[in-house]
């Protein structure tokens, strides 16, 4: 029952969102389209969630892999011809992804199952969050940049000893989500299912407004949740949590995005993925499943 009353987190928002664009004559096309992938992302996140578990670990570095594959995601945006200087989507075949509400949250797994199983490599942070920083500072995407920033720097000082490598990631991060924060304006409208659909709410009345906010804060409970009933999994968890309320709150200082409130895929992929690690895994289970161990620490 806990699992499913978790794994629901997200159907508020990705609700009251759809009735929100219904209610203020949106294009139809629009609303189901989210209705349709809200469910189907969401149904898949429930059963990878109740399938069976590997129970040995798997022989390479998940962690890593998953790192690359989130950096590569990233790079991509920047091969692309964007709008007015602005570079944030890849083409999906009709699709476009926002690569950001995918790629960062899966990095901040990544980084915590490394920082947890193979301190050898954590030397993989640092570069990739400065390769992450840059590519955000290019785009340019102040909401990601600081949400992203926010998540790490907690990520590092959960630490039981931050290195000197800690530090230095957390400067990059604060430096760049700065520079990108308060010195690249996004230039693009706002597009009032997107960006506005709190205006949109607003038109509707302040009930609308309360329920919506409402909504988006359920976002990050779940995972303050888990981290108050799993100690060995706080670091990830929290860093998740600060990433969604940040994501969540920004749209109200400027035209950002707003996740599953506002239409979009990419960040209910980005939300279930890590709503499906963090949340839906007892602390062994997660180390267990798919987690890569240097060899020296693997046993006989």
């Amino acid at each position: 029952m806990l699992r499913l009353l978790l794994l629901s987190s997200p159907l508020p928002a990705l609700i009251i969102g759809i009735l929100v664009m219904q209610r203020s004559t949106v294009n139809q096309g629009i609303w189901v389209q989210q209705l349709v992938a809200g469910f189907t992302i969401m149904g898949l996140c429930a059963a990878l969630s109740f399938a069976p578990r590997l129970r040995r670990p798997l022989g390479f570095p998940i962690g890593e892999i998953s790192v690359v594959v989130a950096l590569l995601l990233l790079a991509a945006t920047l091969a692309q011809p964007g709008l007015e200087g602005v570079r944030r989507w890849v083409p999906i075949g009709p699709l476009q992804l926002n690569a950001a509400f995918v790629a960062l949250p899966i990095l901040l797994v990544a980084f915590g199952m490394i920082l947890a199983v193979a301190p050898r490599r954590t030397w993989v942070i640092p570069l990739a969050t400065a390769i992450a920083a840059i590519v955000l500072m290019l785009q340019p995407d102040p909401s990601q940049a600081t949400a992203f920033g926010a998540a790490v720097v907690v990520l590092l000082l959960l630490r039981s000893s931050p290195t000197s490598r800690d530090w230095l990631t957390v400067g990059i991060i604060l430096l760049l989500a700065a520079i990108v924060a308060w010195t690249r304006p996004d230039p693009l409208p706002s597009v009032p299912y997107v960006e506005g659909i709190l205006g949109l709410a607003g038109n509707l009345g302040t009930v609308w407004v309360a329920a919506s906010l409402l909504a988006l804060a359920l976002l990050p409970i779940p995972f303050i949740a888990d981290a108050l009933r799993n100690p060995h999994g706080s670091r990830i968890s929290l860093a998740a949590a600060v990433y969604f309320a940040i994501v969540s709150s920004v749209p109200l200082l400027g035209p950002y995005p707003v996740p599953v409130l506002g239409f979009g895929l990419s960040p209910l992929v980005g939300y279930c993925a890590v709503l499906g690690w963090v949340v839906l895994r007892s602390p062994a289970e997660r180390s267990a499943r798919i987690v890569y161990r240097e060899p020296s620490r693997l046993r006989p």
